[in-house]
């Protein structure tokens, strides 16, 4: 949004060197992945491809090998941007996303976490730090169509 000049933040502050916010990691039936986790790893995990090939084709279509070695895949949720195919792809694995700040951390399914265009559940002393998604999804059913 700052390259496109639709914001000019007073401050801008650089998460990068918080320890451990960047793995991609599986525990029980979750896949981890945490926030600073670049794209370009995001594309290319063995793990991912394991369970969710969709990441490797959904990912190679960011931008260019330069932009993907850089950004990450919570900066990529937390931007908010419905136009970006994370979010969906995210929707369609039921993933949860674990959000931090002074009050302590919280879990919001991804289904609660956007509110808009640009618009997420994250608060404004708060950053993401983890996604997590269920290796085997359990398909919900919310409506019957008769």
């Amino acid at each position: 949004m700052m390259k496109l000049r639709l914001a000019t933040p007073e401050y801008v502050i650089d998460i990068n060197n918080i320890p451990d916010l960047a793995y991609i990691r599986e525990d029980k039936a979750i896949v981890s992945i945490g926030a600073l986790t670049r794209e370009a790893e995001v594309e290319h995990s063995s793990l991912l491809k394991k369970y969710f090939p969709i990441f490797g084709d959904v990912t190679k279509l960011i931008a260019d090998p330069q932009v993907r070695n850089r950004s990450t895949i919570g900066g990529n949720l937390a931007h908010g941007d419905a136009a970006n195919d994370h979010p969906a792809v995210m929707l369609a694995l039921g993933a949860t996303v674990v959000i931090a700040g002074p009050n302590g951390q919280r879990s919001v399914p991804i289904d609660e976490f956007f509110f808009g265009f640009y618009q997420t559940a994250i608060q404004p002393d708060e950053i993401l730090t983890e996604i997590q998604i269920p290796c085997r999804r359990t398909a919900r059913v919310t409506r019957t169509i008769n």
